[in-house]
Formats: C-alpha cells, structure tokens, sequence
C-alpha cells in the first residue's frame, strides 16, 4: 500500500525500496501459503513485480493496481487469521 502512495507522489526511489521488501516477503508467503491462496498470492506478486519493472516510468494506472493488489492480500491475511 505505502509503495503505491508513494509511486502516487513520484517518490520513485522509496516507492522501489518498499516494493523491494514486499516482494520479498510475498515470496516468502507464496512458500508458505495454502493452495487456495496460492492462485491470489501469485496474480499480485505477478502484477507487482511488472510494476516494479517500470517504476522510472509509471504508467497512470500503477499506484491504483498496487493499492488493488495490497487490499487483496490484505483479504487473505484476515482469512488466515
């Protein structure tokens, strides 16, 4: 969520720094996640990381794809708890 607020307000340099440690640790959650998440786990991990690719030249369309991708890993973490 921070790294597309961030993106929003053309912080290039600390949007890529926040997006860098949320992949990580959605790597880190496809591993240990159960295959009904997997599926969800892997369509935001994959649309952030085709973000990431173009954070120096953000299309309009970036900080509201990243916010969609935060709220629904969010949706699974609440799930798993």
């Amino acid at each position: 969520m921070a790294a597309g607020e961030l993106l929003r307000d053309r912080a290039t340099l600390t949007a890529r720094d926040q997006m860098q440690k949320g992949l990580r640790d959605l790597a880190t959650a496809q591993e240990l996640a159960p295959q009904p998440d997997l599926e969800d786990l892997t369509s935001a991990h994959d649309e952030a990381v085709a973000i990431y690719k173009r954070m120096n030249h953000p299309v309009e369309g970036d900080p509201g794809a990243l916010a969609a991708a935060s709220a629904r890993l969010e949706t699974i973490r609440q799930r798993q708890r």
